[in-house]
Order: structure tokens, then C-alpha cells, then sequence
């Protein structure tokens, strides 16, 4: 019985170590000025995008970085979000779009949530 133990205690430590090495998704916010988000699933962001690179600048992971939408307000929701995600750091970067007031037409991204990147377990 003793190297049935010993077996059962590598192994319960193999699993512990695998789960200390494990990203966790930060969550994306439920909430903006006191408004509830309804997000969707995320997805890979598609190479079109031209304010978006294909990869992550903190962890050089080749991408595509993950995107994310957002929809806030009361009865038609009217505003939009944004939510940018590295698949294998787990940073993310959440911004409100809105319509631009000045200067050529387009849309404003303005960040409003931030999560540092995790260190990546090789």
C-alpha cells in the first residue's frame, strides 16, 4: 500500500502544479456608469481591423487576439463596447465607442477597463 499512496500523492501534487500554472479569463465588466452590459461570446479578432494587431505586443503570442462586443442602456441599448483579449497573457483592454464629435467621422474608442497581463508558464 505505501507506493499506492506515494502514487496518489505525486500525482495529487502534478495536478496542484498544473493548476497553479493555469491563466485565469479576467472578467469583463458587468456594469458602465451605473448601466448593466450585455456582452457576447468572445472570438477571434478578424485580421480586417486595422486599429488591431494580429498579436499581443506584451507577450508576442502570433494571435489573433480575441474581441469581444458590448451593448449598455435602457429599452434599445445605444451603447457600445469593445473588449480586447490575448489568448495566451490574458491581457485585456475594454474601451466605450462612441460616435466622433470632432474631426473626421468614425468612432472614438475610449478605454475604460484594464487588465495587466498574467506571466505565461512555459
Amino acid at each position: 500500500m505505501p507506493d499506492t499512496e506515494a502514487g496518489l500523492r505525486a500525482e495529487i501534487a502534478s495536478l496542484k502544479a498544473q493548476l497553479a500554472e493555469q491563466t485565469t479569463i479576467p472578467p469583463l465588466p458587468d456594469q458602465h456608469d451605473g448601466e448593466s452590459i450585455t456582452w457576447e461570446a468572445w472570438e477571434a479578432a478578424p485580421v480586417i481591423i486595422a486599429h488591431v494587431l494580429n498579436g499581443c505586443e506584451q507577450c508576442d503570442h502570433p494571435g489573433p487576439i480575441l474581441l469581444n462586443f458590448g451593448l449598455a442602456g435602457p429599452g434599445r441599448p445605444t451603447k457600445r463596447f469593445r473588449a480586447f483579449r490575448c489568448r495566451s497573457c490574458q491581457e485585456m483592454t475594454v474601451y466605450r465607442v462612441q460616435p466622433r464629435r470632432n474631426g473626421p467621422p468614425g468612432m472614438d474608442y475610449i478605454q475604460f477597463a484594464y487588465y495587466p497581463p498574467h506571466s505565461v508558464a512555459n
